[in-house]
């Protein structure tokens, strides 16, 4: 069968709020991931891979609008989508599927014809599993672990020169630091720490995280957290430089993750943003642990990664972007729509969001469109505009 034979097949879709719409289609992809912790060993070729359940099926679709009224057709479409229950789907294909949309691109392709491209993910039952504690109690429980391992299971003797290093390097993060928390009580215990950490390790770990808790947005403490990971020393003399660069490295990454998993966000966008930038640095610090490992353990200066902090971080880092993409999953959703005639921020901003007394609303479109002087009285046919809901 063609795609313009699909294009005449019908697919069957109850959206939230009840109504039915049995739309032309054209078939397009349907995906599967699973849910997998990886471990990785120093002294062995390969990757342990512990494979669990299957998340849910990712499906796109393409719709089409047909006919005089395909415009106000999509606008109802279009509004019923706002609703935040599941969609029922009665797929050609797959058969009963329940969904929920997480992207949808609207595409006025002609005087009689919308054609709107969906994104979807396969939804379970709304009877969840049953849990004794929340997920993100039990990852705050995991960080809290965690940082207790660093500090149980750190094993370098310190000389003077080390120790001197590690005050050199304590200095460094401060003043980054220093320049990015609040005046309050947050500034008085990081000063406390700072000066504990010097010589307390345990104080130090706390130190390095503490961080997470300033009352900033999360983009601002992940910033933090990157630039205070590039300032570590990356000049490896001695086995103790490896040994204090992992340690510091292991706390700076829990600290990025507790930010994520215990942030406030605006969309679902923003979570996204954060899985990308927590991962990333995740990936560049064990690549400098494997760049700086020996071949293998017998000998006085050789370094193996710490089985116990790189088996803790890794089961961490799982469980956190499995736990953001749930987050993203229940956030506020883009939507994309191309302009089919001219308009404005005003019109727009009420179509998409209402008019609110404080004008926020009109504030939120502006920032999310990047609505410059230029645009602020006219918006031209053929401009993509996103929106949330």
């Amino acid at each position: 069968m063609s795609w313009k034979d699909n294009i005449n097949d019908k697919i069957n879709i109850t959206t939230g709020d009840g109504k039915i719409y049995n739309l032309n289609y054209k078939l397009a992809s349907r995906r599967v991931d699973f849910n997998v912790s990886e471990f990785n060993f120093p002294n062995i070729d390969g990757t342990l891979v512990n494979r669990q359940n299957i998340k849910g099926y990712k499906h796109e679709l393409i719709l089409f609008f047909q006919g005089k009224n395909h415009r106000q057709d999509f606008l109802d479409f279009e509004e019923s989508s706002k609703d935040k229950r599941r969609w029922e789907l009665i797929h050609p294909t797959y058969g009963v599927v329940l969904a929920q949309p997480i992207s949808l691109l609207d595409n006025p392709t002609g005087i009689s014809n919308t054609t709107v491209t969906i994104s979807l993910i396969e939804t379970i039952e709304d009877e969840y599993p049953n849990t004794t504690q929340s997920p993100i109690d039990q990852l705050n429980i995991d960080i809290e672990n965690g940082n207790e391992s660093l500090v149980d299971n750190f094993t370098a003797e310190l000389s003077p020169k080390d120790t001197a290093k590690m005050v050199n390097t304590i200095n460094e993060l401060y003043d980054s630091g220093a320049s990015s928390v609040q005046a309050g009580e947050n500034s008085f215990k990081y000063l406390e720490l700072f000066n504990q950490s010097k010589t307390s390790i345990s104080k130090l770990v706390e130190f390095l995280g503490y961080p997470a808790k300033f009352n900033s947005n999360i983009g601002y403490k992940l910033s933090l957290f990157k630039n205070q990971f590039k300032k570590l020393n990356r000049v490896f003399n001695s086995v103790v430089d490896k040994l204090t660069f992992e340690l510091y490295g292991n706390a700076i990454v829990t600290a990025m993750i507790d930010t994520a998993v215990n942030g406030t966000y605006n969309n679902s966008n923003e979570v996204v943003d954060v899985i990308q930038i927590v991962t990333t640095l995740y990936n560049d610090f064990i690549l400098e642990l494997d760049n700086i490992q020996t071949s293998n353990g017998a000998e006085l200066d050789s370094f193996i990664p710490n089985y116990t902090y790189t088996s803790n971080l890794s089961q961490l880092i799982n469980s956190s972007i499995s736990q953001l993409f749930l987050i993203a999953l229940s956030s506020k959703q883009e939507r994309k729509v191309i302009l089919d005639a001219d308009s404005n921020v005003m019109l727009l901003t009420h179509r998409f969001y209402g008019i609110d007394k404080n004008n926020s609303t009109i504030e939120d479109f502006i920032n999310q469109n990047n609505i410059g002087n230029s645009e602020l009285l006219k918006i031209k046919k053929g401009r993509e505009v996103i929106y949330y809901v």
